[in-house]
């Protein structure tokens, strides 16, 4: 669905243009002159604009300054008579997409094929701004689903919901592959042509979320020259992927509430209204309802991203996927790194297969590149993997934590807890705040409070 404004004075015209992106399911705001044209603009914002060059009031002309001047991307396409032809070409200079000449009889289908292929276009272009403004990700999605029998089943028992437009709910420990997960739902779903836009709302403070998730507009920030769209308008049509969703605030939780609702929102710092249609898969730890009943989420969000739940097992309760996927993870850092290791030996399959693996696929991925990395040989022992010295040994019972007969502080428990899932972590504090599912704030604090420190830190300030 595509928001559009239609600005022409001749009433039949108007209507028989409306009516045909009505017809194909979009949502059309109508405008008879140029000064209704642009109070529609202060009103909306639109994904295109239709709109006629010698418009009676405020000009075609001045309808596409205002377009561009509140979104840079948005397409204007112009519609002209044979003897304004020179001022239209004068207007594709000026930013229009494209102009349209008023022939008897006035070929409706023209003008759709042109619409569609400037709505693609801009799709296509706010695509590539996200793409720009993100690390590079290469998605394994369907690669590690492929190799994990549960995870196959999980995709499988989804098949008819993939096809769908309901919000998902995906629960699990950190580093089950949510985020695979969802972005496989995305890959076999109908909008897999469209945006995958991940936001980690656990990593980020209120205002850069709200900022993240719904965009500025022009000047709402100090040295902002342009405006800047959010994650909902750049996963319209395709799939916004909310990560870490118990940790958002309750006002950022009214918002995302509202668009799932209305399908509409509004930029930082405008009052014009944005429609978007945009899938939400929504991920988290655990916990939701516990924060429902102390207050911290609401429970209304909660139903309207609970639509079809999903629930990841961890790694330790589907030990049938253990090899498959060290052994995808090994030919994958092996191509990455230009490594010639072959295989895990006896003991080190062994402990895989022992080991409880609290860090799940991101720890066993991390365990794998280690040893790619150390591996002198094309066999790899745990000597380079690091298990023995992680007490990871093959045999050892699975504990989370061995307690020494002599017994131990819990304050020295919990900074043992930190210092292993920083080193799983590589002493990423937001990768290790997953591992131990509290939020990157609680993490630094309980640093803090320890007194952890390390110099790649140090380096950064």
């Amino acid at each position: 669905m595509s928001h559009i404004l239609i600005a022409e004075d001749d009433p039949f015209l108007r209507e028989l243009v409306a009516d045909l992106f009505r017809e194909h399911g979009d949502e059309v705001v109508e405008a008879a002159d140029g000064d209704e044209a642009l109070q529609k603009l202060e009103a909306h914002i639109f994904d295109l604009i239709i709109c006629e060059l010698r418009i009676p009031g405020e000009s075609g002309i001045e309808v596409l300054h205002a377009a561009k001047r509140i979104d840079d991307l948005t397409p204007v396409i112009l519609l002209s008579s044979s003897a304004d032809a020179p001022a239209a070409l004068e207007a594709l200079q000026l930013g229009a997409y494209d102009y349209l000449l008023k022939r008897e009889p006035f070929s409706l289908a023209e003008l759709r094929m042109r619409a569609e292929r400037a709505l693609n276009c801009t799709h296509l272009m706010r695509a590539i701004d996200h793409l720009k403004g993100t690390q590079p990700y290469i998605c394994d999605c369907e690669p590690i689903i492929g190799y994990s029998a549960r995870l196959q089943k999980t995709l499988a028992g989804l098949k008819k919901e993939v096809s769908t437009t309901s919000t998902i709910l995906i629960t699990g420990e950190p580093g089950t592959g949510k985020t695979l997960l969802a972005a496989a739902i995305h890959a076999n779903s109908p909008r897999r042509t469209r945006t995958f836009v991940e936001v980690n709302c656990a990593a980020l403070s209120e205002p850069h979320l709200t900022r993240e998730l719904f965009g500025y507009a022009q000047g709402a920030l100090p040295g902002t020259a342009r405006p800047r769209i959010g994650g909902f308008e750049r996963a319209n049509l395709g799939t916004l992927f909310l990560h870490g969703i118990g940790a958002m605030a309750l006002g950022t939780q009214t918002q995302v509430l509202r668009v799932l609702q209305e399908r509409k929102l509004e930029r930082g710092g405008s009052s014009r209204s944005v429609t978007v249609d945009v899938r939400v898969i929504a991920a988290a730890n655990r916990g939701l309802k516990q924060a429902i009943q102390e207050g911290r989420f609401r429970a209304d969000l909660y139903a309207r991203l609970n639509v079809i739940s999903v629930e990841m097992p961890p790694l330790r309760e589907r030990p049938e996927d253990i090899l498959p996927l060290a052994n995808f993870f090994l030919q994958k850092y092996n191509r990455l790194f230009g490594r010639g290791a072959k295989r895990f030996d006896a003991a080190v399959q062994k402990a895989f297969t022992t080991y409880p693996w609290p860090g799940n696929i991101r720890e066993l991925a991390n365990t794998v590149e280690r040893g790619v990395l150390l591996a002198t040989g094309g066999v790899i022992g745990l000597s380079s993997l690091g298990m023995d010295n992680r007490h990871f040994a093959a045999g050892e019972e699975n504990r989370v934590v061995t307690l020494p007969s002599r017994g131990v502080s819990l304050k020295e428990v919990e900074r043992q807890a930190l210092l292993q899932a920083l080193q799983t972590a590589k002493w990423v504090q937001k990768d290790a705040a997953a591992i131990l599912d509290i939020t990157p704030r609680v993490m630094s604090y309980k640093l803090k409070t320890h007194g952890i420190t390390h110099a790649n830190w140090l380096k950064r300030r």
